[in-house]
């Protein structure tokens, strides 16, 4: 109601009362007129004041979600992300050595057929029987890169105690030493995770598009690119999160990412999953096209397939460990197939 019409319904009212022998005066009517209008004016501005409050208190509310929810799901591009995307090396294809690039840029390659590198005691860098002096620089953030190569697998502790086994392809973002809020890797690649429990900093792994995050627990994140990437959980209780949806993993459950959504948590048996930490391929009735696409990003190579295999399936237990060209012929035992290679170049065609 306008301020002109609210006007004239009071002196209507005032007028009516007036015509029923209520004799008011002229000065008495204004008077009231004045009185009401106040009234009216004084009720509007509560109103006003809660329904803002109300507003206040709901934002607050939405606030408090979304600094949550930001604090996990990766919809804004925090330190770590930023400097692993920012920091990215140039890829090296012919690489057959891990490299480790230390906070100052300087590097160093690892050679060992079962590297272990160990951040753990403070102020050095132990990388298997040489020790490293950690260069500190409390002015900027101190992350280090490990870089995997096809064909090779590492493990890793870092300095709060959390152990990780780094697969073929990978590429590690972490920090020196933890601070006192969360504990954030970036992984892109494969990497499993026995994380120290610390119920003060959740420990979170963030791979671009996808965040888990966990107390302290065993799990596996698949996240190489051209890849659906997914999450597997062994042990305990982890939480994974795109900008648009949720999942809580029960042990023995996978999660698998599909832009920023997530499907529904299956049931796995997680041998097959994480058999690649003990140099081991595990499949069972598993589309050859699929063991093909693993191996491809194990040892880098690339296939030529030259027949049809879209229904050939596969079970057995492969060494990693072994020469690539030993792999490959127990796979061509098994199934109708002849692999031949030229370098790294495998053509498959039918028997």
């Amino acid at each position: 109601m306008g301020e002109n019409e609210f006007e004239n319904k009071i002196k209507e009212l005032s007028g009516v009362i007036d015509r029923r022998d209520i004799k008011l005066s002229e000065e008495e009517i204004d008077e009231r007129w004045k009185l009401d209008s106040e009234r009216a004016l004084l009720r509007r501005k509560h109103r006003i004041l809660w329904n803002s409050v109300s507003i206040a208190v709901a934002a607050c509310a939405v606030i408090a979600f979304l600094t949550w929810h930001t604090d996990f799901v990766p919809s804004e591009i925090d330190t770590i992300e930023h400097y692993a995307l920012s920091q990215r090396p140039a890829a090296d294809n012919t690489a057959t050595d891990i490299r480790l690039i230390m906070a100052d840029k300087t590097e160093m390659s690892v050679g060992g057929e079962e590297s272990y590198i160990d951040y753990t005691l403070k102020g050095k860098i132990v990388v298997d029987s040489d020790t490293i002096d950690e260069i500190s620089d409390d002015s900027a953030p101190r992350f280090n890169q490990l870089i995997v190569p096809h064909g090779r697998r590492t493990r890793l502790r870092l300095s709060d105690g959390t152990r990780m086994y780094v697969n073929s392809g990978t590429r590690v973002v972490y920090p020196l030493t933890f601070g006192t809020g969360n504990r954030t890797v970036f992984v892109e690649g494969e990497a499993y995770f026995e994380v120290a429990k610390d119920a003060e900093r959740p420990f979170i792994v963030k791979t671009g598009s996808v965040s888990v995050r966990v107390l302290g627990t065993k799990f596996n994140v698949f996240a190489y690119q051209d890849e659906n990437p997914n999450v597997v959980l062994v042990e305990g209780s982890v939480d994974v999160a795109t900008s648009q949806t949720q999942r809580r993993l029960k042990p023995g459950q996978k999660v698998e990412i599909s832009g920023d959504g997530l499907g529904e948590p299956e049931k796995v048996d997680v041998e097959s999953y994480i058999s690649w930490t003990n140099n081991e391929l595990i499949y069972d009735d598993e589309p050859l096209a699929s063991v093909f696409r693993r191996l491809q990003t194990y040892y880098g190579f690339t296939f030529d397939i030259r027949c049809d295999i879209s229904r050939v399936r596969i079970s057995g237990r492969l060494s990693l460990a072994e020469n690539p060209a030993d792999v490959l012929s127990a796979i061509s035992f098994a199934v109708p197939v002849e692999i031949s290679s030229d370098n790294t170049v495998i053509t498959v065609t039918a028997k």
